[in-house]
């Protein structure tokens, strides 16, 4: 069932950042997405089920864990569409995260503080890593000299 299977992936993905004692880690879809498909599925599958009331303990603890800064690459659908189509693995579910996800998680991670969005169409890798190498660097930089 749905719940069991979201208070398992959370538990292992508490488990799993926790382990690395507070080191550095960068995470592909972390805790902001596991908190945000956990909460909203219902919702958007408009099923009449109380997630944050059963997972609310989960929620707060995976909170704790949330991210430093948040990068997001930020495409149209358009570009997106053009990209998978280019890709190599099948996107069969590309349909179903256009119509329903692409909106909630542009809304949701809108309402970060720490977002860096970066809108790369024209970037090749490189480019790219290192314009979130400079973001990170400058936001801790800003971050300590806040501190002081």
């Amino acid at each position: 069932n749905y719940l069991d299977e979201r208070l398992e992936y959370i538990r292992y993905t508490i488990d799993t950042i926790s382990s690395h004692n507070n080191k550095n880690i960068i995470q592909a879809r972390g805790p902001e997405t596991l908190f945000t498909y956990s909460k909203y599925y219902p919702v958007i599958a408009q099923k009449d089920w109380d997630i944050e009331g059963e997972l609310l303990d989960e929620f707060t603890e995976l909170k704790k864990y949330y991210s430093d800064i948040v990068v997001m690459l930020d495409f149209t659908l358009d570009e997106i569409r053009q990209r998978c189509a280019k890709d190599l693995k099948a996107r069969t579910n590309m349909s179903f995260w256009e119509n329903l996800w692409f909106n909630y998680e542009r809304s949701y991670f809108n309402g970060f503080s720490n977002l860096i969005r970066i809108n790369n169409i024209n970037w090749g890798v490189d480019e790219c890593v290192e314009y979130i190498k400079k973001e990170i660097k400058e936001h801790y930089d800003k971050k300590s000299t806040e501190s002081l």
